[in-house]
């Protein structure tokens, strides 16, 4: 009954993308269609973007990046995350009175894997409680609240991120 990932989002130039469409593919599986608002590198509309997402005890999410205009296009995509750990009964009375719960002081922040991972941890010994963000794709920059990523796709050109979300509790990592 915690939740282990706050914040999850996808910003293209620090805006979010325009949603075209959406579907649930089973009960832990969805498709996102998306495209770019007007950026300094790409005109409006001009960038496909497709989110796959499936769920289990962490979740999997494939970002699908493909060109449509007339000219190389550049950006900044960043995915931005945060957790609390905060337990469900918390996060419902704080929404309740319209408030944020508050993020433990004792969180730590870890970069591994050359800069392909970051881990959200909580607590110590058998009471840890981690959110470890794994990135197909080394980011261009990593810190405790998003990954940045600096890309220039040549006309028809594709870009794909994958992106695994895993969480532990105790000694066992759930992925």
């Amino acid at each position: 009954d915690t939740r282990f990932l706050r914040r999850f989002e996808l910003l293209v130039d620090g805006i979010a993308p325009l949603p075209l469409s959406a579907r649930r593919l089973s009960s832990r599986e969805s498709i996102h269609f998306l495209t770019n608002p007007r950026l300094a590198g790409a005109a409006r509309g001009t960038l496909g973007i497709v989110r796959r997402r499936r769920t289990g005890n962490g979740f999997h999410e494939d970002i699908d990046v493909e060109s449509y205009g007339d000219a190389e296009a550049s950006f900044t995509l960043v995915i931005g995350f945060e957790a609390d750990f905060a337990h469900l009964f918390t996060v419902k009375q704080a929404v309740e009175r319209g408030e944020v719960p508050c993020r433990p002081d004792e969180l730590t922040f870890d970069t591994l894997h050359e800069g392909r991972t970051q881990r959200i941890r909580l607590g110590r010994d058998e009471a840890i409680r981690e959110t470890v963000l794994s990135f197909g794709v080394r980011p261009d920059a990593i810190s405790e609240h998003e990954a940045r990523f600096d890309v220039r796709l040549p006309r028809g050109e594709a870009w794909h991120l994958c992106i695994d979300v895993a969480v532990r509790v105790g000694t066992s990592l759930c992925e």
